[in-house]
Protein backbone atom coordinates (compact mmCIF):
# COMPACT_ATOMS: atom_id res chain seq x y z
CA UNK A 1 0.00 0.00 0.00
CA UNK A 2 1.67 3.66 -1.15
CA UNK A 3 2.79 5.36 1.71
CA UNK A 4 1.65 8.98 2.26
CA UNK A 5 4.51 11.78 1.55
CA UNK A 6 3.86 13.59 4.60
CA UNK A 7 4.25 9.72 6.64
CA UNK A 8 7.58 9.00 4.99
CA UNK A 9 10.19 9.10 7.41
CA UNK A 10 14.26 9.84 7.02
CA UNK A 11 17.36 10.51 9.21
CA UNK A 12 19.24 13.49 8.98
CA UNK A 13 22.91 13.13 7.55
CA UNK A 14 24.83 10.61 9.98
CA UNK A 15 22.02 11.38 12.64
CA UNK A 16 19.72 7.70 13.89
CA UNK A 17 16.36 9.05 14.38
CA UNK A 18 13.92 8.67 11.48
CA UNK A 19 11.45 11.62 11.50
CA UNK A 20 8.82 12.92 8.67
CA UNK A 21 9.45 16.01 6.57
CA UNK A 22 6.11 17.69 8.77
CA UNK A 23 7.99 17.27 12.09
CA UNK A 24 10.72 18.83 10.91
CA UNK A 25 9.21 21.58 9.30
CA UNK A 26 6.75 22.32 12.79
CA UNK A 27 10.10 23.00 14.21
CA UNK A 28 10.07 25.73 12.66
CA UNK A 29 6.77 28.00 12.57
CA UNK A 30 6.77 30.19 9.48
CA UNK A 31 4.48 33.31 8.78
CA UNK A 32 3.80 32.05 5.00
CA UNK A 33 2.84 28.46 6.36
CA UNK A 34 -0.06 30.63 8.05
CA UNK A 35 -1.12 32.72 4.95
CA UNK A 36 1.43 35.36 4.91
CA UNK A 37 2.27 37.06 1.33
CA UNK A 38 5.00 39.80 2.33
CA UNK A 39 4.42 41.38 -0.72
CA UNK A 40 4.21 45.09 1.25
CA UNK A 41 0.66 45.00 -0.32
CA UNK A 42 -1.56 42.21 1.26
CA UNK A 43 -2.59 42.51 4.90
CA UNK A 44 -0.06 40.64 6.60
CA UNK A 45 -1.62 40.72 10.57
CA UNK A 46 -4.37 37.83 10.87
CA UNK A 47 -1.99 35.25 9.69
CA UNK A 48 0.97 36.54 11.78
CA UNK A 49 -1.20 36.80 14.59
CA UNK A 50 -2.61 33.65 14.03
CA UNK A 51 0.77 31.85 14.00
CA UNK A 52 1.79 33.72 17.52
CA UNK A 53 -1.84 32.11 18.94
CA UNK A 54 -0.61 28.78 17.54
CA UNK A 55 2.62 28.92 19.70
CA UNK A 56 1.20 29.00 22.79
CA UNK A 57 -1.22 25.57 22.06
CA UNK A 58 1.84 23.88 21.63
CA UNK A 59 2.69 21.43 24.09
CA UNK A 60 5.92 23.14 25.12
CA UNK A 61 4.70 26.53 24.44
CA UNK A 62 7.71 27.91 22.48
CA UNK A 63 8.90 28.00 18.90
CA UNK A 64 10.78 30.16 16.39
CA UNK A 65 8.88 32.62 14.50
CA UNK A 66 10.42 33.30 11.18
CA UNK A 67 9.52 36.01 8.96
CA UNK A 68 11.38 35.66 5.23
CA UNK A 69 12.81 37.90 3.21
CA UNK A 70 9.99 40.70 2.38
CA UNK A 71 7.89 43.57 3.52
CA UNK A 72 4.83 42.19 5.81
CA UNK A 73 2.50 44.79 6.08
CA UNK A 74 -0.10 45.51 8.64
CA UNK A 75 -2.91 47.87 7.55
CA UNK A 76 -3.55 51.19 7.72
CA UNK A 77 -5.16 52.04 10.26
CA UNK A 78 -3.05 48.56 11.49
CA UNK A 79 -3.44 45.78 13.38
CA UNK A 80 -0.69 45.40 15.91
CA UNK A 81 1.42 42.17 16.25
CA UNK A 82 0.40 40.88 19.72
CA UNK A 83 3.73 38.83 21.34
CA UNK A 84 1.58 38.01 24.30
CA UNK A 85 -2.46 37.32 23.40
CA UNK A 86 -2.61 34.65 26.34
CA UNK A 87 -2.92 35.54 30.31
CA UNK A 88 -0.20 33.47 32.30
CA UNK A 89 1.48 31.33 29.99
CA UNK A 90 5.05 30.40 30.15
CA UNK A 91 6.14 30.78 26.51
CA UNK A 92 9.67 31.10 24.63
CA UNK A 93 8.72 33.29 21.81
CA UNK A 94 11.61 34.03 19.25
CA UNK A 95 10.77 36.27 16.33
CA UNK A 96 13.66 35.69 13.58
CA UNK A 97 13.92 37.50 10.45
CA UNK A 98 16.06 37.36 7.58
CA UNK A 99 18.25 40.32 8.14
CA UNK A 100 17.48 43.95 9.32
CA UNK A 101 16.85 45.06 5.95
CA UNK A 102 15.31 41.81 4.35
CA UNK A 103 12.55 41.21 6.75
CA UNK A 104 10.79 44.03 7.33
CA UNK A 105 7.30 44.65 9.21
CA UNK A 106 5.23 47.80 8.27
CA UNK A 107 1.74 49.97 9.12
CA UNK A 108 0.42 52.69 9.80
CA UNK A 109 -1.49 52.68 13.73
CA UNK A 110 -1.63 55.49 16.16
CA UNK A 111 -4.73 55.16 18.84
CA UNK A 112 -3.92 58.20 20.62
CA UNK A 113 -2.79 56.90 23.60
CA UNK A 114 0.63 57.88 25.16
CA UNK A 115 3.19 55.82 26.55
CA UNK A 116 2.12 54.66 30.27
CA UNK A 117 1.99 51.90 32.41
CA UNK A 118 0.61 50.52 35.71
CA UNK A 119 -2.68 52.43 34.57
CA UNK A 120 -5.98 51.73 36.56
CA UNK A 121 -9.05 54.16 35.24
CA UNK A 122 -11.50 51.67 37.77
CA UNK A 123 -10.48 48.53 36.29
CA UNK A 124 -9.98 47.23 39.51
CA UNK A 125 -6.56 46.17 39.88
CA UNK A 126 -3.07 47.46 40.18
CA UNK A 127 -1.31 46.86 37.33
CA UNK A 128 -3.17 47.55 33.85
CA UNK A 129 -2.37 49.41 30.43
CA UNK A 130 -3.40 51.14 27.82
CA UNK A 131 -2.94 49.68 24.39
CA UNK A 132 -0.26 51.80 23.02
CA UNK A 133 0.83 53.23 19.54
CA UNK A 134 2.97 50.70 18.17
CA UNK A 135 2.94 47.58 15.75
CA UNK A 136 3.95 45.19 18.04
CA UNK A 137 2.87 45.17 21.62
CA UNK A 138 1.45 42.56 24.20
CA UNK A 139 -1.83 41.62 25.69
CA UNK A 140 -4.36 43.29 24.06
CA UNK A 141 -8.02 42.54 26.34
CA UNK A 142 -11.07 43.15 24.71
CA UNK A 143 -11.73 45.55 27.78
CA UNK A 144 -9.47 47.63 26.23
CA UNK A 145 -6.64 47.16 28.73
CA UNK A 146 -2.87 45.76 29.01
CA UNK A 147 -2.28 43.37 31.77
CA UNK A 148 0.55 43.41 33.31
CA UNK A 149 1.58 39.81 32.49
CA UNK A 150 4.81 39.34 30.34
CA UNK A 151 6.86 37.68 33.12
CA UNK A 152 6.29 34.36 31.46
CA UNK A 153 7.42 35.36 28.40
CA UNK A 154 10.99 34.62 27.15
CA UNK A 155 11.00 36.72 23.85
CA UNK A 156 13.53 37.50 21.25
CA UNK A 157 13.22 39.73 18.58
CA UNK A 158 16.22 39.78 16.02
CA UNK A 159 17.60 40.66 12.20
CA UNK A 160 13.87 42.88 11.09
CA UNK A 161 13.31 46.52 10.71
CA UNK A 162 9.75 47.45 12.14
CA UNK A 163 8.76 50.57 10.36
CA UNK A 164 5.71 52.59 11.80
CA UNK A 165 4.81 55.25 9.19
CA UNK A 166 2.30 57.04 11.67
CA UNK A 167 3.78 60.63 12.64
CA UNK A 168 0.88 61.24 15.11
CA UNK A 169 2.32 62.21 18.92
CA UNK A 170 3.05 58.67 20.87
CA UNK A 171 3.23 56.67 17.97
CA UNK A 172 6.42 54.04 18.11
CA UNK A 173 7.68 50.63 16.45
CA UNK A 174 7.18 48.73 19.27
CA UNK A 175 6.01 49.28 23.04
CA UNK A 176 5.68 46.66 25.14
CA UNK A 177 4.72 46.04 29.21
CA UNK A 178 7.24 44.90 31.59
CA UNK A 179 9.32 42.36 30.49
CA UNK A 180 12.58 40.34 31.85
CA UNK A 181 15.27 37.98 30.18
CA UNK A 182 14.42 39.51 27.01
CA UNK A 183 16.81 39.76 23.75
CA UNK A 184 16.64 42.53 20.58
CA UNK A 185 19.17 42.48 18.55
CA UNK A 186 20.08 43.75 15.12
CA UNK A 187 16.94 45.46 14.68
CA UNK A 188 15.83 48.46 13.39
CA UNK A 189 12.78 50.77 14.59
CA UNK A 190 11.37 53.31 12.49
CA UNK A 191 8.73 56.11 13.95
CA UNK A 192 7.89 58.85 15.53
CA UNK A 193 9.39 57.02 18.61
CA UNK A 194 11.29 53.70 18.32
CA UNK A 195 11.37 51.22 21.09
CA UNK A 196 9.86 51.07 24.53
CA UNK A 197 9.57 48.65 27.17
CA UNK A 198 7.78 50.17 30.30
CA UNK A 199 9.91 48.07 32.55
CA UNK A 200 12.60 45.67 32.37
CA UNK A 201 14.79 43.43 34.04
CA UNK A 202 17.86 41.34 32.28
CA UNK A 203 17.29 42.71 29.05
CA UNK A 204 19.69 42.73 26.38
CA UNK A 205 19.34 45.38 23.04
CA UNK A 206 22.79 44.68 20.90
CA UNK A 207 23.52 46.54 17.24
CA UNK A 208 19.76 47.89 16.70
CA UNK A 209 18.94 51.48 15.37
CA UNK A 210 16.21 53.57 15.73
CA UNK A 211 15.59 56.18 13.01
CA UNK A 212 12.91 58.43 13.45
CA UNK A 213 10.27 58.76 10.49
CA UNK A 214 10.03 63.08 11.03
CA UNK A 215 12.19 64.59 9.00
CA UNK A 216 14.83 66.84 11.15
CA UNK A 217 13.64 70.82 11.16
CA UNK A 218 15.50 73.98 10.18
CA UNK A 219 16.55 76.08 12.95
CA UNK A 220 13.71 78.56 12.66
CA UNK A 221 11.29 75.35 13.23
CA UNK A 222 13.27 74.15 16.05
CA UNK A 223 13.10 74.31 19.63
CA UNK A 224 15.51 76.91 20.97
CA UNK A 225 16.08 75.01 24.38
CA UNK A 226 16.57 71.17 24.06
CA UNK A 227 16.11 70.46 27.34
CA UNK A 228 12.43 71.51 26.90
CA UNK A 229 12.04 68.42 25.54
CA UNK A 230 11.54 67.20 28.86
CA UNK A 231 7.74 67.16 28.52
CA UNK A 232 6.33 65.59 31.65
CA UNK A 233 2.31 65.58 32.50
CA UNK A 234 -0.02 63.76 34.15
CA UNK A 235 -2.46 61.64 32.77
CA UNK A 236 -4.96 62.12 33.47
CA UNK A 237 -4.02 64.79 35.51
CA UNK A 238 -4.31 64.10 39.22
CA UNK A 239 -7.06 66.28 41.35
CA UNK A 240 -4.69 67.13 43.95
CA UNK A 241 -1.44 67.13 42.35
CA UNK A 242 0.48 64.15 44.16
CA UNK A 243 1.65 61.00 42.78
CA UNK A 244 1.81 57.75 44.62
CA UNK A 245 1.12 54.77 42.28
CA UNK A 246 2.77 52.06 45.49
CA UNK A 247 0.51 53.56 48.11
CA UNK A 248 -2.28 54.18 45.99
CA UNK A 249 -2.76 52.55 43.11
CA UNK A 250 -5.86 54.52 41.20
CA UNK A 251 -2.99 57.09 41.05
CA UNK A 252 -2.30 58.27 37.53
CA UNK A 253 1.70 58.08 36.51
CA UNK A 254 3.65 61.00 35.24
CA UNK A 255 3.91 60.51 30.99
CA UNK A 256 6.71 61.80 29.09
CA UNK A 257 5.43 63.52 26.34
CA UNK A 258 7.95 63.80 23.60
CA UNK A 259 9.64 61.57 21.44
CA UNK A 260 12.64 58.88 22.16
CA UNK A 261 15.12 56.49 19.99
CA UNK A 262 15.02 53.77 22.54
CA UNK A 263 13.48 53.72 26.07
CA UNK A 264 14.70 51.11 28.62
CA UNK A 265 15.18 49.72 31.98
CA UNK A 266 17.30 47.10 33.77
CA UNK A 267 19.59 45.91 31.19
CA UNK A 268 22.07 46.15 28.76
CA UNK A 269 22.28 48.29 25.74
CA UNK A 270 25.49 48.07 23.46
CA UNK A 271 26.24 48.68 19.67
CA UNK A 272 23.28 50.45 18.79
CA UNK A 273 22.27 54.01 16.98
CA UNK A 274 20.02 56.54 17.32
CA UNK A 275 19.13 59.80 15.48
CA UNK A 276 16.45 62.71 15.15
CA UNK A 277 14.38 62.19 18.32
CA UNK A 278 13.88 64.26 21.25
CA UNK A 279 16.10 62.31 23.74
CA UNK A 280 18.12 59.29 21.71
CA UNK A 281 18.17 56.94 24.45
CA UNK A 282 16.76 57.00 27.93
CA UNK A 283 17.38 54.66 30.27
CA UNK A 284 16.25 53.89 33.93
CA UNK A 285 16.77 51.52 36.85
CA UNK A 286 19.23 49.49 38.42
CA UNK A 287 21.51 47.45 36.63
CA UNK A 288 21.77 49.09 33.80
CA UNK A 289 25.03 49.43 31.38
CA UNK A 290 25.35 51.09 28.05
CA UNK A 291 28.21 50.59 26.12
CA UNK A 292 29.56 51.74 22.58
CA UNK A 293 26.61 53.22 21.31
CA UNK A 294 26.07 56.20 19.26
CA UNK A 295 23.48 59.03 19.20
CA UNK A 296 23.78 61.92 16.58
CA UNK A 297 21.29 65.00 16.25
CA UNK A 298 18.98 64.38 19.34
CA UNK A 299 17.60 67.51 21.57
CA UNK A 300 19.57 65.11 24.43
CA UNK A 301 21.73 61.95 23.05
CA UNK A 302 21.32 59.80 26.64
CA UNK A 303 18.89 60.60 29.48
CA UNK A 304 19.69 58.41 32.62
CA UNK A 305 16.52 58.34 34.92
CA UNK A 306 13.84 59.07 32.52
CA UNK A 307 11.42 56.27 32.27
CA UNK A 308 8.70 56.72 29.41
CA UNK A 309 5.25 56.07 31.77
CA UNK A 310 6.70 57.20 35.36
CA UNK A 311 8.58 60.51 35.49
CA UNK A 312 12.24 60.62 36.02
CA UNK A 313 13.70 58.10 38.28
CA UNK A 314 17.02 56.50 39.61
CA UNK A 315 19.49 54.10 39.61
CA UNK A 316 22.67 51.99 39.59
CA UNK A 317 24.54 51.57 36.21
CA UNK A 318 27.82 52.48 33.95
CA UNK A 319 27.79 54.28 30.51
CA UNK A 320 31.51 53.74 28.52
CA UNK A 321 32.45 54.84 25.14
CA UNK A 322 29.57 56.29 23.73
CA UNK A 323 29.06 59.16 21.33
CA UNK A 324 27.51 61.80 21.12
CA UNK A 325 27.13 64.36 18.11
CA UNK A 326 25.13 67.28 17.44
CA UNK A 327 23.28 67.22 21.22
CA UNK A 328 24.19 67.30 24.56
CA UNK A 329 24.72 63.68 26.20
CA UNK A 330 22.59 64.43 29.27
CA UNK A 331 22.68 63.42 32.78
CA UNK A 332 19.78 63.95 35.54
CA UNK A 333 19.10 61.79 38.99
CA UNK A 334 20.51 58.85 38.42
CA UNK A 335 23.20 57.49 41.99
CA UNK A 336 25.70 55.22 41.63
CA UNK A 337 26.46 55.62 37.98
CA UNK A 338 30.05 55.46 36.16
CA UNK A 339 30.18 57.43 32.98
CA UNK A 340 34.14 56.94 31.21
CA UNK A 341 35.18 57.63 27.91
CA UNK A 342 32.27 58.52 26.20
CA UNK A 343 32.82 61.33 23.56
CA UNK A 344 30.66 64.57 22.65
CA UNK A 345 31.10 66.50 19.91
CA UNK A 346 29.62 68.59 16.90
CA UNK A 347 29.98 72.33 16.28
CA UNK A 348 26.27 73.22 16.24
CA UNK A 349 22.81 71.42 17.47
CA UNK A 350 20.85 69.07 16.17
CA UNK A 351 18.55 71.09 13.48
CA UNK A 352 19.33 71.90 10.11
CA UNK A 353 20.99 75.14 9.36
CA UNK A 354 18.31 77.87 8.62
CA UNK A 355 19.15 80.01 5.68
CA UNK A 356 20.13 84.01 5.39
CA UNK A 357 19.04 86.11 3.20
CA UNK A 358 21.80 89.09 3.61
CA UNK A 359 24.09 90.93 6.47
CA UNK A 360 24.59 94.57 6.35
CA UNK A 361 26.48 96.46 8.78
CA UNK A 362 26.58 99.67 10.42
CA UNK A 363 28.31 101.27 13.41
CA UNK A 364 29.68 98.20 15.21
CA UNK A 365 26.52 96.14 14.43
CA UNK A 366 25.53 93.62 12.00
CA UNK A 367 22.01 93.20 11.02
CA UNK A 368 20.63 89.82 9.68
CA UNK A 369 18.02 89.45 7.28
CA UNK A 370 16.46 85.36 7.30
CA UNK A 371 14.96 84.09 4.22
CA UNK A 372 12.13 82.87 6.65
CA UNK A 373 10.13 83.78 10.13
CA UNK A 374 13.04 83.04 13.00
CA UNK A 375 11.58 81.60 16.31
CA UNK A 376 14.19 83.08 18.33
CA UNK A 377 12.67 83.66 21.43
CA UNK A 378 12.86 87.69 23.12
CA UNK A 379 16.32 89.43 23.68
CA UNK A 380 19.48 87.97 23.29
CA UNK A 381 20.41 84.71 22.35
CA UNK A 382 23.49 82.49 21.22
CA UNK A 383 23.47 81.11 18.14
CA UNK A 384 26.10 79.33 15.48
CA UNK A 385 26.85 81.87 12.72
CA UNK A 386 28.18 80.12 9.54
CA UNK A 387 29.13 83.08 6.89
CA UNK A 388 30.92 83.74 3.17
CA UNK A 389 32.81 85.75 3.22
CA UNK A 390 34.40 84.64 7.36
CA UNK A 391 35.03 88.62 8.26
CA UNK A 392 31.08 88.49 9.23
CA UNK A 393 31.53 86.92 12.12
CA UNK A 394 33.35 88.74 15.31
CA UNK A 395 36.21 86.24 15.39
CA UNK A 396 36.77 86.16 12.38
CA UNK A 397 36.19 82.13 12.12
CA UNK A 398 33.46 81.94 9.41
CA UNK A 399 31.80 79.38 12.45
CA UNK A 400 31.39 80.69 15.76
CA UNK A 401 29.10 80.94 18.42
CA UNK A 402 27.40 84.69 18.44
CA UNK A 403 25.56 86.40 20.94
CA UNK A 404 22.19 87.89 19.07
CA UNK A 405 19.23 89.77 19.86
CA UNK A 406 16.03 89.99 18.15
CA UNK A 407 14.70 92.84 16.77
CA UNK A 408 12.02 91.15 14.40
CA UNK A 409 10.39 88.54 12.59
CA UNK A 410 13.23 88.14 10.28
CA UNK A 411 15.78 90.00 11.30
CA UNK A 412 18.72 89.80 14.67
CA UNK A 413 21.50 91.69 15.07
CA UNK A 414 24.96 91.09 16.90
CA UNK A 415 28.02 93.20 17.80
CA UNK A 416 30.49 93.55 14.92
CA UNK A 417 34.42 95.37 14.95
CA UNK A 418 34.10 95.82 11.09
CA UNK A 419 32.02 94.60 8.04
CA UNK A 420 33.85 92.71 5.33
CA UNK A 421 31.90 94.46 2.94
CA UNK A 422 30.94 91.86 0.08
CA UNK A 423 28.14 89.41 1.00
CA UNK A 424 28.36 86.01 -0.21
CA UNK A 425 25.74 83.42 2.18
CA UNK A 426 25.29 82.53 5.53
CA UNK A 427 22.83 80.80 7.17
CA UNK A 428 22.50 80.12 11.32
CA UNK A 429 21.80 77.55 13.75
CA UNK A 430 20.86 76.78 17.43
CA UNK A 431 24.21 75.83 19.57
CA UNK A 432 24.44 72.75 21.49
CA UNK A 433 24.47 73.99 24.94
CA UNK A 434 25.86 71.48 26.78
CA UNK A 435 28.30 68.41 26.95
CA UNK A 436 27.08 67.04 30.18
CA UNK A 437 24.10 68.39 32.32
CA UNK A 438 24.50 66.76 35.87
CA UNK A 439 21.47 67.10 38.09
CA UNK A 440 20.95 65.72 41.82
CA UNK A 441 23.61 63.37 41.43
CA UNK A 442 24.46 61.30 44.28
CA UNK A 443 27.83 58.55 44.49
CA UNK A 444 28.69 58.89 40.35
CA UNK A 445 32.07 59.00 38.79
CA UNK A 446 32.68 60.45 35.57
CA UNK A 447 35.84 59.71 34.27
CA UNK A 448 38.09 60.64 31.13
CA UNK A 449 35.57 61.79 29.16
CA UNK A 450 36.20 64.00 25.56
CA UNK A 451 33.71 66.78 25.68
CA UNK A 452 35.13 68.75 22.50
CA UNK A 453 31.40 69.76 21.38
CA UNK A 454 31.28 73.80 21.06
CA UNK A 455 28.73 75.06 24.02
CA UNK A 456 27.40 78.17 24.38
CA UNK A 457 26.44 77.07 28.44
CA UNK A 458 29.58 75.07 29.40
CA UNK A 459 31.17 72.00 28.67
CA UNK A 460 30.08 70.39 32.23
CA UNK A 461 27.19 71.84 34.34
CA UNK A 462 26.26 70.38 37.70
CA UNK A 463 25.02 71.29 40.70
CA UNK A 464 21.64 70.93 42.59
CA UNK A 465 20.00 70.03 45.93
CA UNK A 466 20.73 66.51 47.81
CA UNK A 467 23.84 65.53 45.95
CA UNK A 468 26.82 63.72 47.85
CA UNK A 469 30.30 61.93 46.89
CA UNK A 470 30.88 62.54 43.20
CA UNK A 471 33.88 62.31 41.49
CA UNK A 472 35.59 64.03 38.17
CA UNK A 473 38.62 62.91 36.66
CA UNK A 474 40.71 63.55 33.87
CA UNK A 475 38.35 65.55 31.76
CA UNK A 476 39.12 68.71 29.63
CA UNK A 477 36.30 71.12 29.43
CA UNK A 478 37.11 73.64 27.14
CA UNK A 479 34.06 75.82 27.49
CA UNK A 480 33.71 76.11 31.19
CA UNK A 481 32.31 74.07 33.70
CA UNK A 482 29.11 75.67 35.50
CA UNK A 483 26.68 74.64 38.51
CA UNK A 484 23.04 75.56 39.36
CA UNK A 485 22.51 78.55 41.96
CA UNK A 486 21.39 75.46 44.42
CA UNK A 487 25.13 73.68 44.16
CA UNK A 488 26.25 72.08 46.51
CA UNK A 489 30.13 71.99 46.05
CA UNK A 490 31.00 69.15 49.10
CA UNK A 491 29.34 66.98 46.65
CA UNK A 492 31.54 67.27 43.95
CA UNK A 493 35.40 66.41 43.78
CA UNK A 494 37.55 67.32 40.63
CA UNK A 495 40.78 65.54 39.92
CA UNK A 496 43.27 66.57 37.13
CA UNK A 497 40.31 68.17 35.81
CA UNK A 498 40.33 72.03 33.86
CA UNK A 499 39.69 74.22 30.74
CA UNK A 500 42.87 74.59 28.68
CA UNK A 501 44.89 70.95 29.47
CA UNK A 502 46.55 72.54 32.56
CA UNK A 503 46.30 70.98 35.89
CA UNK A 504 44.35 73.27 38.74
CA UNK A 505 46.67 74.36 41.66
CA UNK A 506 47.45 71.23 43.76
CA UNK A 507 47.07 73.64 46.63
CA UNK A 508 43.31 73.44 46.86
CA UNK A 509 40.67 71.01 45.72
CA UNK A 510 40.83 70.27 41.78
CA UNK A 511 37.24 72.11 41.46
CA UNK A 512 37.47 74.11 37.92
CA UNK A 513 34.56 76.10 38.73
CA UNK A 514 34.94 76.43 42.77
CA UNK A 515 38.29 75.94 44.08
CA UNK A 516 37.54 76.35 47.93
CA UNK A 517 34.31 76.35 49.47
CA UNK A 518 32.21 78.06 52.68
CA UNK A 519 32.06 76.31 55.68
CA UNK A 520 28.21 76.11 55.23
CA UNK A 521 29.00 73.81 52.45
CA UNK A 522 30.26 71.16 54.03
CA UNK A 523 28.79 67.77 54.09
CA UNK A 524 26.19 68.06 56.97
CA UNK A 525 27.13 66.20 59.88
CA UNK A 526 22.94 65.19 60.59
CA UNK A 527 23.08 63.79 57.82
CA UNK A 528 25.45 60.03 57.52
CA UNK A 529 24.81 59.51 53.49
CA UNK A 530 26.43 62.97 52.68
CA UNK A 531 30.04 62.56 54.71
CA UNK A 532 32.35 59.86 55.01
CA UNK A 533 35.43 59.47 57.66
CA UNK A 534 38.45 60.63 55.59
CA UNK A 535 36.51 63.37 53.51
CA UNK A 536 39.00 66.63 52.98
CA UNK A 537 38.24 70.07 51.59
CA UNK A 538 39.40 73.41 51.54
CA UNK A 539 37.35 76.12 53.25
CA UNK A 540 37.78 80.15 53.04
CA UNK A 541 36.08 80.34 56.59
CA UNK A 542 35.57 78.89 59.46
CA UNK A 543 33.72 78.56 63.19
CA UNK A 544 33.29 81.64 65.14
CA UNK A 545 34.71 81.61 68.12
CA UNK A 546 36.91 78.77 68.58
CA UNK A 547 40.58 77.58 66.97
CA UNK A 548 40.28 75.28 64.13
CA UNK A 549 42.31 72.56 66.00
CA UNK A 550 38.97 72.33 67.75
CA UNK A 551 35.75 70.24 66.14
CA UNK A 552 34.09 72.62 63.69
CA UNK A 553 30.70 73.21 65.05
CA UNK A 554 29.85 77.01 63.55
CA UNK A 555 30.39 79.23 60.55
CA UNK A 556 32.23 82.53 60.20
CA UNK A 557 35.91 83.50 60.20
CA UNK A 558 37.92 84.77 56.97
CA UNK A 559 40.92 82.27 56.24
CA UNK A 560 41.40 79.29 54.38
CA UNK A 561 42.23 75.86 55.87
CA UNK A 562 42.61 71.88 54.78
CA UNK A 563 39.67 70.40 57.24
CA UNK A 564 39.04 66.64 57.39
CA UNK A 565 35.90 64.85 58.61
CA UNK A 566 37.19 62.29 61.69
CA UNK A 567 33.72 60.06 61.72
CA UNK A 568 32.48 62.40 64.38
CA UNK A 569 33.36 65.98 62.98
CA UNK A 570 35.32 68.60 60.65
CA UNK A 571 38.73 69.05 61.94
CA UNK A 572 41.28 70.97 60.40
CA UNK A 573 43.94 69.33 59.75
CA UNK A 574 46.33 72.02 57.20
Amino acid sequence: MPMAFTDYTFAASGAPTLRTLPQRLSEIVNVKDWGAIGDGIANDSAAINSAINHIYTRPFKGAILYFPSGTYYLGNPATPIDIAPIDNIVCNLIMMGAGRDATIIRGTYSNGNPYIGWYDFGAGGFGYFLPPSSLITSSHRSDGNNRRQNANLIFTLCDMTIQNDSTAKWSLAVCIGPASNWRIENCKFIGTSGFAVSTSFNMIMRSCVAVSNVAIPTADNAKPDPLTALEIYHWPPPTDGLWDLIANPTREAPVYSGTFGIAFGQGLITNCKADGFDIGIAIAGNGMSVFSNRVSRCGIGFHHGLTVNQGIRGGLGKAISNSVDRCLFGHYPMSGFELKANIVSGTQGPADPAAVQGIVFSGGTATVTTVNNHNLPAGASKLVLMTDPAGWTPGNTGNEIVTCNNTGAKQFTYSLGAGPGTFNSASWNYPIQLCFDSIGATQRTHGANILSAVCSIASFRYGGTSEYDNIFMATQGPYGWSSQATVEYASWQFHHCGTTGVSPNPSAPLNPLAPVMRYIELPPIATAQERAEGQQYWIVDGPNGIGFGQHLTTGGGTNKYLVRYNGTNWTRVA
